[in-house]
């Protein structure tokens, strides 16, 4: 499993590059413009059920299907600047 951020992309952009990574799997969330832009992505093995999302996260519980496991991730990314911080 990988979070990128900061993508600059669209979701249908973002999901082109996740594919030539060789991610079959994930979740992409716009950028606003020329800033943001958050992708999760991940290979097979793995159940993901995604609990929600904004501009600043991806939230899921993720199933290992060789280890029987769940396991809840959280990808997040708040603004380097100050004056937006309280946004995160």
């Amino acid at each position: 499993m990988v979070f990128f951020m900061e993508t600059k992309l669209n979701r249908v952009q973002m999901e082109g590059v996740r594919r030539r990574l060789g991610f079959p799997n994930g979740i992409e969330v716009d950028s606003e413009g020329s800033k943001g832009g958050l992708c999760l992505a991940w290979k097979g093995g793995m159940s993901v059920g995604l609990r929600s999302f904004s501009s600043g996260h991806i939230d899921v519980l993720a199933n290992d299907q060789h280890e029987d496991q769940q396991w809840r991730f959280t990808g997040f990314y708040g603004s380097p600047y100050a004056r937006e911080r309280e946004d995160s």
